[in-house]
């Protein structure tokens, strides 16, 4: 960051990630909060959402017509959600769910088109090394699997928008994100023995490795996951 600090963005990142969540909710959900403090809440989730995606924006364009013009477009931004506070956050939850889901489904789905590795596989052998051809077949269904996932979470957000109280639609896009994605971790890890007779098995230790590695290639705007595989 040019003009943030590297560690203090990453400090404002993760804040912003766990509160945004839940301030929106806490908005959208009317029998939480009297007007006063509703309103108050609003405004300042309104500006840290604006504060992270700018500073996101800024980092990555480097002419100063391009910085003019993103500032001007959060600005905008800023200055719609103040005009109808409900509906800002709406559309800010909304976007921001469907843009992180529909990226995901993108990134894994295209990684199981003809001549592509599927991701699932990709990540299992940055740990484990050379696979045997069950363990391809297997993690090629997981990738699969991964895809129904997020393809469902951006369909049924779209039909609880549609025929849902807000409120149901927020606990969904809001609240339940990483509930949802830990079950179907764990579940797959507690499930694989069942499809396979020697699975492999990861630690907490490769999986933040990988974590890293993805964070460090997606800064440096670089698409592959470079690990060397765990030692046996």
């Amino acid at each position: 960051m040019a003009f943030i600090p590297r560690g203090i963005f990453r400090v404002l990142a993760i804040f912003s990630t766990v509160a945004s969540p839940i301030s929106a909710h806490l908005v959208l959900a009317d029998s939480f909060l009297s007007t006063g403090p509703r309103a108050t809440l609003t405004y300042l989730l309104v500006l840290m959402q604006a504060a992270i995606v700018l500073a996101v924006i800024l980092d990555r364009v480097h002419r100063p017509l391009h910085k003019l013009a993103a500032v001007a477009f959060v600005a905008a931004g800023v200055g719609a959600c103040f005009y109808h506070l409900t509906g800002g956050v709406i559309v800010s939850s909304g976007m921001l769910h469907a843009t992180a889901y529909g990226a995901l489904l993108a990134l894994f789905g295209t990684s199981l088109t003809s001549g592509s590795e599927p991701l699932v596989t990709r990540i299992t052998g940055a740990i484990h090394g050379r696979l045997s051809p069950e363990v391809l077949r297997y993690t090629r269904r997981v990738t699969w699997v991964w895809c129904a996932f997020f393809g469902l979470e951006i369909l049924m957000s779209a039909t609880l928008l549609t025929l849902a109280p807000i409120a149901w639609w927020s606990v969904f896009v809001n609240l339940s994100n990483m509930p949802l994605i830990l079950i179907l971790f764990v579940g797959e890890r507690l499930f694989r023995p069942l499809w396979l007779a020697n699975p492999p098995r990861e630690r907490i230790v490769d999986i933040l490795r990988i974590g890293q590695s993805a964070n460090q290639s997606f800064i440096k705007c670089e698409g592959d996951i470079a690990v060397a595989p765990r030692q046996p």
